[in-house]
């Protein structure tokens, strides 16, 4: 009976700690001043290194370049980057997000491969938020990020952006089977196979 209830925990830890761990695009301290383009890469992906490339900043007055600080990367005035290129060496489902200072900024208008998307926040900032709909970003395409404001005069700071790996990077259609559900599996046949021996096995 021991046995059973050892091998029980050990699969349900098993089949829960192998969720996929969230990524992040970290933007604060990042060296992107005076660059026109800038890669930076994801913490929280495990072994496999995962790196975004922002590019083609385009900026109203001044240079077009982006602005990196301890407050992350500033976003959306006419003085700073009001939209600007992304793309990724590994396919990702953006969640949401960190957004430091701010004024009139409501959100990010997403276009790109397999995607066309309004994603205003559900969360205003400063803080944490949530995107209205998560949005696959597929490996190696660049998707434009454009800044929806009530004002032409909005800013953002962009501390860092969650995402989820998708390991099919090759196939959007295939969902990623857990670790722990082959363990899983084995352990039911087995019990099964238990309870069978019991109801079969010869009285004593």
């Amino acid at each position: 009976m021991g046995i059973r209830i050892f091998l029980f925990i050990a699969m349900v830890f098993a089949a829960h700690g192998s969720a996929s761990a969230v990524a992040i695009l970290d933007l604060t301290g990042t060296a992107c001043h005076n660059n026109a383009a800038c890669d930076v890469s994801l913490t929280g992906t495990g072994s496999d290194s995962i790196t975004a490339s922002f590019s083609a900043p385009d900026v109203m007055f001044g240079t077009n370049d982006f602005f990196g600080s301890d407050n992350g990367l500033i976003f959306g005035s006419p003085f700073f980057p009001r939209s600007f290129d992304l793309s990724f060496d590994s396919t990702l489902l953006w969640t949401g997000g960190t957004i430091g200072q701010s004024f009139q900024f409501s959100g990010f208008d997403v276009t790109g491969p397999g995607v066309t998307q309004t994603s205003v926040l559900t969360q205003p900032p400063p803080g944490t938020f949530l995107l209205d709909t998560a949005l696959t970003f597929r490996a190696d395409q660049s998707y434009r990020f454009e800044a929806i404001s009530t004002s032409p005069i909005s800013l953002a700071s962009l501390r860092d952006l969650s995402f989820l790996p998708i390991a099919q990077a090759n196939d959007l259609s295939v969902i990623p089977v857990p670790a722990g559900l082959p363990l899983l599996l084995t352990g039911l046949v087995f019990f099964g196979w238990l309870a069978r021996r019991r109801r079969t096995a010869p009285e004593a």
